[in-house]
């Protein structure tokens, strides 16, 4: 199915003291759909009406799920998780199993995949809360169904035991025939990891509809970027004030796409300084204006502190500026025509989607791309990953440039350990040069790396250097 799954055209449901849900227009169609929102906002009440286990008081919901004698056309997981009280863990997985091959091997297969192997002969009172939230997911999986709706799977599992569970779904979602899943929560980091599209609720009312990627990197308004998470929103006229190599027309920028740095001449000074995880958040004062602006960013070394100056940058993100702007421009200057675009996501890296840094078309069809987790991406040009590598160091903070030569060795300027790295084409390290200083043949900051007809290679640098080397 290509088309929606449903459309909803203006439809109310009816509760105190206000409507669970009110005037909801939207569409759902194939691949993994998340529905986010705080505790009542309206997820399970709209997931309810989905699959018609109550109906609008006003307006229409029109569905088109395929019909046939063979296949389930819908699941659904209500809240809680809906255990047969009097089966056993297998018994759920083979009552609802289609008919055909060998049931008690699927079973063993899906129960291994849920790490529930060991409790095929238990019952649902004798299961953990977590236990029990995967038996409700290997049970919607194994009904092959064609659209599972799932209201908050995996809820009670602990959010870093939960991401391989969702595994499973992942490839249920990816066989040819399937057509939808569609699943509440109220965790950004699941939707970022999981889902396509989202619905946005907040007091019974679709804020957003629509792509996950359209969401978090060029939301509606400020109160929307932050459904996906941190978010810098800074005002037109703020932008160049505070953050410079800003994109025109781009009012949002996430942690990871800034870069905050000492920098002893600068307006900006750091006021005070949070730290959360992979996110720190900074309160700056400039002084040539005396107004202040709050700041997120992913910090790379050593925290900043109240009084240091600091400079704010955009990290060269090309992937994303390609998605937001489509190699397009208001200017009367020459105009490059784009005839298809394409775009993907990198892989996930625990609870987090890193962003890329830089990237490079080598010599043989291949797209290298340096992320912010510290990772050498490889893939083809068609977006297929074909090997990843991790950088030497990465935590105090990332490197900005990889080039291939024509030896095909790789050499990445690795920015903040004042060096540069060769690897070969597999990822294996051949080659570290460098170290921290002014002399010929050191670095402050390299960030970029390139070859000549001769076989020589040049090196860029920042900081107090500021030069090339050869």
């Amino acid at each position: 199915m290509n088309g929606p799954v449903w459309k909803l055209n203006q439809v109310t449901l009816s509760g105190r003291p206000r409507p669970r849900l009110a005037d909801v227009s939207l569409e759902i169609g194939p691949g993994l759909t998340a529905v986010l929102g705080h505790s009542g906002a309206g997820k399970t009440s709209l997931l309810n009406l989905l699959v018609g286990f109550e109906r609008p008081d006003s307006g229409k919901i029109s569905e088109s799920i395929e019909r046939s004698s063979d296949r389930l056309p819908l699941y659904w997981c209500p809240p809680g998780d809906g255990l047969w009280p009097h089966l056993t863990v297998a018994q759920h997985v083979l009552a609802v199993l289609p008919p055909g091959g060998n049931p008690q091997t699927k079973t063993a297969e899906l129960l291994a995949a849920f790490n529930l192997a060991d409790k095929t002969g238990s019952y649902p009172d004798q299961l953990s809360q977590g236990e029990c939230s995967r038996l409700t997911l290997v049970r919607a999986v194994a009904s092959d169904a064609r659209v599972l709706v799932l209201d908050e799977p995996l809820v009670h599992v602990d959010p870093a035991g939960s991401r391989k569970f969702w595994e499973p779904l992942r490839r249920y979602c990816g066989e040819e025939s399937r057509t939808a899943v569609v699943f509440s929560t109220h965790s950004p980091e699941v939707v970022l990891r999981e889902a396509q599209q989202v619905i946005c609720l907040s007091e019974g009312r679709a804020v957003y509809s629509g792509s996950v990627q359209q969401l978090y990197y060029d939301p509606p308004n400020a109160d929307l970027a932050w459904c996906l998470g941190p978010a810098n929103w800074i005002g037109e006229g703020d932008l160049r004030t505070w953050l410079a190599g800003h994109t025109a027309g781009r009012r949002c920028y996430r942690p990871e796409e800034v870069a905050a740095q000492p920098a002893t001449e600068s307006p900006l000074v750091v006021k005070s300084t949070s730290f959360s995880g992979s996110v720190a958040e900074l309160e700056l004062l400039d002084e040539r204006t005396g107004n202040t602006q709050r700041v997120f960013h992913r910090p790379a070394g050593n925290l900043l502190v109240a009084g240091q100056r600091v400079v704010l940058h955009v990290v060269a993100l090309l992937l994303v500026a390609l998605f937001l702007a489509g190699c397009t421009s208001a200017s009367a200057e020459p105009q490059l025509s784009v005839r298809t675009t394409n775009s993907w996501m990198l892989p996930a890296e625990e609870a987090k989607i890193p962003t890329p840094r830089a990237l490079h078309v080598g010599r043989h069809e291949e797209l290298f791309v340096l992320d912010n987790a510290g990772r050498v991406l490889v893939y083809d040009l068609a977006g297929k990953l074909l090997r990843q590598w991790w950088m030497p160091d990465y935590s105090v903070g990332k490197p900005e440039k990889i080039f291939q030569l024509r030896d095909d060795r790789l050499v990445v300027a690795d920015t903040h350990y004042h060096r540069v790295v060769f690897f070969d084409a597999q990822g294996n390290v051949l080659d570290k040069r460098g170290s921290l200083g002014h002399g010929p043949g050191e670095f402050i900051y390299p960030v970029a790396v390139v070859e000549d007809d001769d076989l020589n290679y040049y090196v860029c640098e920042y900081g107090d250097n500021d030069r090339i080397q050869k």
